[in-house]
């Protein structure tokens, strides 16, 4: 068979079948549709108009009571929400100002100590040794006592608000090169050490 010929029966087998798939699509798919389309429009058209329901006031107001029972409730809740954050705000910054107050008072003894290892090559027994006199001068805000242990060690105890048991602890470490490491830990209260930056 010659293939002209051959492509043009295949092209011609080719539309009769899409115009019989076009006719098969129209009778089982598009007349049902439009059939069923009619009768919903003919069903709706024979309906009688549904009349609007008569407007009861008093349940109308018992629901706006309601709801704005329930948004009165939200917006206290939501408002003692915020004012609980901003005040736990204000604590949390109020500790840390207590902190660094402690550790502020810490300083003058920190240099005593290290002058003193300086120039003795050994730390001071107390703080009279140091040069400090009395360490009741030192305390105050939430530091009760200030105390200069053996090795130059210093120890702040605490006092409410910042805390009842906990104590920073500093502690002098003489370097290779002469120098002094201060390091910082806190004692006796787990959430002291939020409060005290740079002392953990």
């Amino acid at each position: 068979m010659d293939r002209p010929l051959h492509l043009l029966l295949t092209f011609v087998a080719v539309l009769i079948g899409g115009f019989l798939a076009l006719l098969g699509y129209d009778h089982w798919v598009l007349k049902p549709r439009a059939d069923t389309q009619a009768r919903t429009i003919a069903d709706l058209q024979a309906r009688p108009a549904a009349q609007p329901a008569a407007l009861d006031l008093d349940s109308a107001r018992s629901e706006a009571d309601a709801i704005a029972g329930k948004l009165d409730a939200d917006l206290k809740r939501s408002v003692a929400e915020n004012r609980a954050a901003i005040e736990q705000t204000s604590r949390e910054q109020q500790m840390r100002q207590l902190g660094n107050d402690a550790l502020a008072r810490a300083n003058m003894p920190r240099v005593a100590i290290t002058e003193f290892y300086m120039t003795n090559n050994q730390w001071p027994a107390d703080a009279s040794a140091a040069g400090l006199g009395s360490t009741a001068d030192l305390a105050g805000g939430a530091v009760k006592a200030v105390t200069i242990g053996p090795q130059g060690t210093i120890a702040l105890a605490l006092r409410e608000p910042l805390s009842s048991a906990g104590r920073i602890v500093m502690t002098p470490v003489a370097k290779a090169n002469g120098m002094i490491e201060w390091r910082c830990a806190t004692e006796g209260d787990d959430n002291l050490a939020r409060y005290v930056a740079g002392c953990r």
